[in-house]
């Protein structure tokens, strides 16, 4: 496309950036429900959408590309507000998708019956934002893969009876 096109079809080069997050947002969240289809065990999912996660974050030869909506959008937003409010709804539908998955995990007795869907789900989306920023600092795959065992083992415990109120 030309200039003239591309302002006449978005009418700037942020509302172009705009679309762009929408479209990496969507095609994220549909991935992501996808993985989360319910069809295997919550910890198996939980797994792949991190692994997944990491292998986008990872799939530059060059230099690890991170994520689009934490490398860039993140900065942006600060200057920003249709950024941040871009960058604020997609994390909302990320962690969406993760809640509605770790409410069934809960239905069906993978997490203890009190767990915090919502909070767990915010935990999973931060793990994903520190996985994208470790990624573009340099980290090693087996290093983005040790902190995603961690905190698949931490979001899936379940107490001890004795410790349960």
């Amino acid at each position: 496309m030309t200039r003239p096109s591309l302002a006449g079809a978005f009418g700037d080069k942020e509302a172009l950036y705009i679309e762009a997050l929408k479209r990496y947002r969507d095609a994220g969240v549909d991935a992501m429900k996808s993985t989360l289809s319910g069809q295997r065990s919550f910890r198996k999912e939980l797994a792949d959408v991190l692994c997944n996660a990491t292998d986008v974050y990872m799939a530059s030869a060059d230099a690890a590309r991170g994520c689009l909506l934490i490398g860039t959008a993140s900065v942006e937003a600060v200057h920003r507000p249709s950024v941040r409010n871009m960058l604020k709804e997609s994390l909302g539908a990320f962690n969406a998708v993760l809640e509605e998955r770790i409410r069934q995990a809960i239905a069906d007795a993978e997490l203890d019956p009190d767990a915090d869907a919502a909070g767990l789900a915010a935990v999973t989306s931060a793990i994903m934002h520190s996985l994208a920023v470790r990624a573009r600092a340099g980290e090693t795959r087996h290093a983005l893969d040790e902190l995603s065992g961690a905190a698949i083992d931490l979001i899936c415990r379940k107490r001890p009876p004795e410790h349960q109120e």
